[in-house]
């Protein structure tokens, strides 16, 4: 299902799109998908951060942890 976003621009800047042919509807949407992938990585980064945060000074080696674990199973 899709939804319908508008939002306002300026008169000179239209007509200046107008002078393109290109697809305006579907180059925003690749630009919001771009964008929210980069918020969604951010979002992520930040949330590893704290975890590596939790286990600094530890002495635990995530990396090392992994290691083992895959050697494991």
């Amino acid at each position: 299902m899709t939804e319908t976003v508008t939002f306002r621009i300026e008169e000179d800047i239209k007509a200046e799109m107008n002078a393109y042919p290109l697809n305006w509807s579907e180059y925003l949407r690749e630009a919001v998908n771009k964008k929210l992938l980069e918020l969604r990585r951010q979002k992520a980064r930040g949330r590893m951060d704290k975890l590596r945060n939790k286990t600094k000074g530890s002495g635990i080696s995530l990396s090392a942890e992994v290691i083992k674990w895959r050697r494991k199973h």
